[in-house]
């Protein structure tokens, strides 16, 4: 059985999956939005369908409008591609 455990404190919001051994961790605050969240699980590696659960919504297209991810998880996306210039 695979565990996601996602622990929302003070100041910040710990993410721990079954497999992982260290946790990630954002921060959280009263300035946390719906929006900044569900980006946040994303970048995190939570799926869409447990972001929409987390934060009380099932529409995919809110869930989209709401999904920025940061620029260096792009980044990182990027250059796991494979190299289509050869």
């Amino acid at each position: 059985m695979n565990v996601l455990v996602i622990d929302v404190g003070g100041t910040h919001i710990k993410i721990l999956a079954t497999g992982q051994k260290n946790h990630r961790e954002f921060e959280s605050g009263p300035k946390l939005t719906p929006a900044m969240m569900v980006s946040q699980l994303k970048a995190a590696g939570v799926s869409d369908a447990i972001a929409r659960e987390f934060v009380g919504h099932d529409s995919e297209e809110v869930s989209n409008s709401y999904t920025h991810i940061p620029t260096d998880i792009l980044r990182k996306a990027a250059r796991k591609l494979p190299d289509i210039l050869e």
